[in-house]
């Protein structure tokens, strides 16, 4: 038979064995229930035989018994329940420190699905430990209760993990992608300042694109499968095209600079072999366009050679451009020098004709008119001589650089400028186109 004792607050009478227990922590509800049931009705029989034939005694003690046993009991049960209830608490908290101390031995960051795999384990063996430990002090709601707040201090700690694997995943992405534009920017290199030929600059591209691409997956392989994982590799696609324009941008600029300096250098050439060491002015003016194509095929063939690498540049069309623009400032330079040069060896018949003209003058009083009579009187004079022999354009042009730089003459021609020899000059103008005298 089990002992028994008074409580320290002179309770009923209670197993010393309960009693021991109950100190030490929660009972069993239905234990403890069960304990009561069976030292209750224990206490009744004592009771009865102590006060065996005491009449209407026994009834009333007996009812005074189970009033104080069923108080006494009431505050045991309080006491167990708080004592449940701190159980429960203190096992939640050891099971939520358990699962981040497992969860801190995770390698981060690490693939979402890894550290989901490893949650569930630790989950399920807390979940396991809870059970054992406290599943038989509790009713079903009350278990229930306490599982989904386990449950939920668990799914916290496994977001506190979750959360900080996906920013280490996003910093290592970020990392891998600056890594791979580094990768990128060594390769897409331009070698001592010299354009890249388009094959060359194709093939660095190339070859710049694939080690950025492997540093990549290399550096972001905890990543792989992850949600953010395509996302950042659509951002490093995009940073490789912004590296590749501003690989081709200064491989282009490189190119428009060595076509100008190529432009200069012919140019130079280019007047150099038609200057009057080479060419000896005046000449005749089919003679001379005959040499300065000659050095124009030249220069262009030169060009050509030298820029051929870069011929599908944009800068190598324009540098022909430039250099057909420039060398043609030179071809008109030229002329002028041979036009000039043979103004030199007119000299003396033209001077002639301004004399004559400004004797004679007068006569026309519109700016058509006295134009027309001096070119008609420097005509006569240069076929007096030499000059007789030269080609019709070239004393065209002859007469017009004479008109246009000798003083005396434009005064002559400035005082018949206005409105009325404007109009009679048209009419003149129209006789003129057909044939009609107007001198």
């Amino acid at each position: 038979m089990a002992v028994l004792y008074k409580g320290r607050d002179n309770g009923p009478i209670i197993p010393q064995e309960l009693e021991v227990r109950l100190h030490n922590g929660p009972i069993i509800p239905q234990e403890l229930e069960d304990w009561h049931n069976q030292m209750y009705n224990k206490s009744l029989d004592l009771l009865q035989h102590l006060l065996f034939g005491l009449g209407d005694s026994v009834e009333v003690a007996s009812l005074d018994l189970g009033r104080e046993i069923r108080s006494k009991f009431d505050k045991t049960l309080e006491i167990n329940d708080k004592k449940i209830k701190l159980r429960c608490t203190e096992w939640q908290r050891r099971l939520e420190l358990e699962a981040e101390e497992r969860l801190e031995g995770v390698q981060l960051p690490t693939r979402s699905s890894l550290l989901e795999e490893e949650f569930v384990a630790v989950e399920t063996s807390c979940i396991s430990s809870f059970q054992q430990e406290v599943g038989k002090l509790l009713g079903k709601k009350a278990y229930r209760k306490y599982m989904e707040q386990l449950k939920s201090s668990l799914q916290n700690v496994h977001d506190k993990f979750a959360l900080r694997n996906t920013r280490m995943l996003e910093d290592l992405l970020d990392q891998a992608v600056q890594n791979a534009i580094d990768g990128f920017r060594e390769k897409a290199v331009i070698p001592d300042k010299s354009p890249l030929s388009p094959g060359a600059v194709v093939r660095q591209v190339a070859e710049a694109t694939l080690t950025a691409t492997k540093i990549f997956s290399a550096e972001a392989k905890a990543a792989e499968g992850e949600k953010m994982y395509e996302p950042y590799q659509a951002v490093l696609q995009t940073r490789m095209s912004e590296e590749q324009e501003r690989f081709e941008e200064a491989n282009s600029e490189l190119v428009r600079l060595f076509c100008l300096s190529k432009v200069r250098e012919l140019v130079d050439e280019f007047r150099s072999s038609t200057g009057s060491t080479e060419i000896i002015l005046p000449i005749n003016s089919t003679e001379l366009e005959m040499r300065l194509k000659q050095s124009w095929l030249r220069v262009e063939a030169q060009y050509r050679d030298a820029e051929d690498d870069y011929s599908l540049f944009t800068a190598y069309d324009d540098g022909m451009k430039t250099l057909q623009e420039r060398v043609e400032e030179v071809y008109k330079q030229r002329r002028q020098e041979n036009v000039e040069a043979f103004a030199r060896e007119v000299d003396a018949p033209l001077k002639t004709a301004r004399d004559i003209i400004k004797l004679s003058a007068d006569k026309y009083d519109t700016v058509f008119s006295v134009t027309q009579y001096i070119r008609q009187v420097c005509l006569l004079q240069l076929n007096q001589g030499q000059p007789k022999y030269w080609h019709q354009e070239l004393k065209a042009s002859i007469i017009d650089h004479f008109i246009q730089s000798e003083k005396d003459i434009q005064r002559i021609i400035q005082s018949r400028q206005g409105w009325w020899s404007a109009v009679v000059g048209f009419f003149q103008w129209l006789l003129w186109i057909f044939r009609i005298d107007v001198l």
